[in-house]
């Protein structure tokens, strides 16, 4: 149980104290507080993520439920349901979601270890040895701290992004000693790598029909 208290205890000190967090000793770590790995950080994301996700279908059903019961028997609310299937939204909601948790920590993974690669890559490029590994791994299990704000109502997804990008920042400034404006590239890289997907894909597909 004490173990248990400790990941958490460091998962949320990844948060409030993410400069601290990527030393290699002082405060956390002088209290011999465990660093969270990957499995750890992940499983309390994944936790994070399901309550999150409960939430979300909690206050749609009680939405559902209050609009019903505003409603009288024949009124508008009522005739959507009945004959036009209005709660086929509610039920793919309710579909998504579970989807999105099943698969939560596959998609997770999918994209740490993408990450990974892309700070190795400029690990590299920065003259960095072996130690690039490690650095990444570090940098992007401390930004899994992120989740924590899943638990916000509506705002948690929003504020859970922008965690994750001020996270990523201050690991690749600490453990890569990045300069602000290459920190900048390496943080839309990934955004840059989408747009030219789609838009080679939108090119290919305009090419297609015009042919």
């Amino acid at each position: 149980m004490k173990a248990f208290t400790d990941y958490c205890q460091t998962y949320v000190l990844g948060l409030i104290r993410p400069w601290a967090s990527h030393t290699t000793a002082g405060p956390p770590w002088d209290d011999e507080l465990p660093r969270p790995a990957v499995a750890e950080s992940l499983a309390m994301s994944w936790a994070l993520a399901i309550i999150q996700g409960l939430s979300k279908l909690l206050l749609a059903n009680l939405l559902v439920q209050a609009f019903l019961a505003l409603q009288e028997d024949g009124g508008v609310f009522h005739l959507l349901v009945d004959e036009y299937g209005a709660l086929l939204p509610y039920y793919l909601l309710v579909f998504s979601t579970a989807l999105d948790l099943i698969f939560y920590p596959v998609l997770t993974m999918v994209t740490l270890e993408f990450w990974n690669f892309l700070i190795r890559l400029f690990g590299r490029f920065l003259g960095m040895g072996e130690e690039r590994d490690v650095a990444a791994r570090q940098i992007t299990t401390q930004a899994l701290s992120s989740n924590f704000f899943l638990i916000v109502p509506i705002m948690g997804p929003f504020l859970q992004k922008f965690a994750w990008l001020f996270l990523m920042y201050v690991g690749l400034r600490e453990r890569l000693q990045a300069s602000r404006s290459l920190t900048a590239v390496i943080l839309v890289t990934p955004t840059v790598i989408m747009m030219m997907f789609f838009g080679f894909a939108f090119l290919g597909l305009f090419y297609l029909i015009k042919a």
